[in-house]
Formats: C-alpha cells, sequence, structure tokens
C-alpha cells in the first residue's frame, strides 16, 4: 500500500499570504504607521484650514483666527454683533485634535507662545460660560479680512521629537512648508 504525501494547493498557500497580509496591514494602522509621514499629513492638513480660513476672511470681510492649543486647533471669527470669537460654522472649520504622536508649538512675533497656558481648567471654562463677555475663544493667530496674517512659525513634533515641520508665514504671503534647521 503507497501511502501519498500531500501538500498544500497553490490556492490555499495564496488565501494564507492574503490573510497575513491584511493582519499586517491593519497592525501598520494600528500603530500609526510612519511618525514622519503622520507629521507631514497634519502639517498638510493644518496648511490647508489656515489658507481656506484666509481666503473666507477676505470673501466674506469678516475676521478669522486659529485658537491653538498643544494638540488640537479650532477655527474662530469675530462676530461684530457681539462683540467677541466664536467657533465658525463651517464643518471644514470644526474643532481637529491631533493624535497623541503629534504636538505643536508656536513662535509668533519673535517670541515663543506657551500653548499649553492657553488650555484653561474647568473652572475657568464654567466661569466664562456665567459670564458671556469673557472671550473664551480668542484665537492665537489672525486672518484678517485684508489678506493679512499674524506672522508665524507653527511647528509640529512627533512624540519621539525626531521629527519636525514648520508651517511659516510672514503675515502677508502664502503659508510655508519646510523642516526647521537643527542648531
Amino acid at each position: 500500500m503507497v501511502k501519498r504525501c500531500r501538500g498544500f494547493t497553490l490556492v490555499e498557500i495564496l488565501i494564507v499570504m492574503v490573510i497575513i497580509g491584511l493582519m499586517a496591514g491593519m497592525a501598520v494602522l494600528a500603530l500609526g504607521g510612519d511618525p514622519r509621514q503622520q507629521v507631514k499629513q497634519e502639517a498638510q492638513r493644518i496648511r490647508s484650514v489656515l489658507q481656506l480660513a484666509a481666503d473666507e476672511a477676505l470673501m466674506s470681510g469678516q475676521e478669522y483666527g486659529i485658537k491653538l492649543a498643544k494638540q488640537q486647533y479650532q477655527v474662530v471669527r469675530f462676530d461684530d454683533h457681539q462683540q467677541r470669537w466664536i467657533k465658525a460654522e463651517q464643518e471644514a472649520f470644526a474643532a481637529y485634535q491631533l493624535s497623541d504622536e503629534i504636538s505643536l508649538s508656536l513662535q509668533s512675533e519673535g517670541s515663543q507662545v506657551d500653548l499649553a497656558a492657553l488650555n484653561k481648567s474647568v473652572e475657568e471654562l464654567e466661569l466664562e460660560k456665567r459670564n458671556p463677555q469673557q472671550d473664551q475663544h480668542k484665537p492665537s493667530l489672525l486672518l484678517l479680512s485684508s489678506g493679512e496674517t499674524t506672522p508665524f512659525s507653527l511647528q509640529l513634533n512627533s512624540a519621539d521629537n525626531e521629527h519636525h515641520i514648520q508651517l511659516v508665514s510672514d503675515g502677508l504671503g502664502d503659508v510655508r512648508i519646510g523642516y526647521p534647521h537643527d542648531d
């Protein structure tokens, strides 16, 4: 009696390879991928939001701004009737939370801005709710209806602090993406 050794068929091997490929792809997505690529994508997203808000300010004749925190940002506009800054209504301008792998640092008008200090405590936010005259949405950067902006350098940093990208504006032109010089 002859016993036949049976191996795997080509179809079985291909199915296993597809399953392994899918699992590897999901693992890469779950881990977040390349930090350099994440920082670059967020910089491009912020640049697009800044340009869109600047265009909206110019076209609508209203003053816009960007409210920044260490890991989030939001577009706000100045309401002439209420004489205070409010959240911009457009969906593209909704508050955006960065991943834990990326943080922001801002230099404006020649000095470093402490974004952590801009985050208010719960008590401060409750006080502002009771006193609507308080300006809880005061922006870090202005995008004026004249086409001017606050001159700034906004740096995006990876969590490992190895990858950095800057968004830079002189206040008159477009926002440029660049890489900071290591001193």
